[in-house]
């Protein structure tokens, strides 16, 4: 995703090459049991905590970076959403249409440049999400803005950047 000048430090032959060697990955799953799913079950209850269980129903969601996204189908299910989702992977974007299609989930997935999206997806969104996205550019504060840009007035912005080093990053891809 870039705006030339805010690339993708990793690049774009980076994340297609790393989606075409792996299955399509599960749901989000906060409902397992055991450790391993300690930190789904964790996630959900932030996630209730901030959106609540009924106050978003119905609303407008979208994943910045979606590409393969669990989550999609799990804040639809779980809290309601009307989601969408954008990414600058057209393989990304086509296992995001498939993991909502597999879970018998409605949503729109659009492949675009997170800084020069499609005017249509501009402040339509009650929530705007991301995850493992921000830490990719060097331009912190040009990336939020970027996220931002598809939030209603009013609307929430969640992001999170995983700490995939030391014993939470051991965790975490166990």
């Amino acid at each position: 995703m870039t705006d030339g000048g805010a690339s993708d430090v990793a690049g774009k032959a980076y994340w297609d090459q790393l989606w075409q060697q792996s299955a399509l990955p599960p749901k989000f799953r906060h409902d397992g049991r055991g450790i391993a799913h300690h930190f789904s079950r964790a996630l959900d209850r932030y996630f209730a905590s901030v959106v609540g269980e009924a106050e978003f129903r119905g609303r407008g969601f979208i994943e910045v970076g979606c590409a393969r996204s669990g989550k999609l189908p799990y804040f639809a299910q779980r809290f309601g959403f009307e989601v969408a989702g954008v990414d600058y992977s057209e393989l990304g974007c086509e296992q995001a249409r498939a993991i909502l299609l597999r879970e018998g989930v409605a949503g729109t997935v659009v492949c675009c440049d997170m800084f020069s999206p499609p005017a249509s997806l501009l402040g339509k969104f009650d929530v705007v999400f991301t995850y493992g996205v921000a830490e990719h550019f060097e331009d912190t504060a040009g990336v939020i803005r970027a996220f931002a840009a598809f939030a209603k007035p009013g609307g929430l912005l969640l992001t999170l950047v995983p700490n995939m080093c030391g014993l939470n990053g051991t965790l975490q891809k166990w």
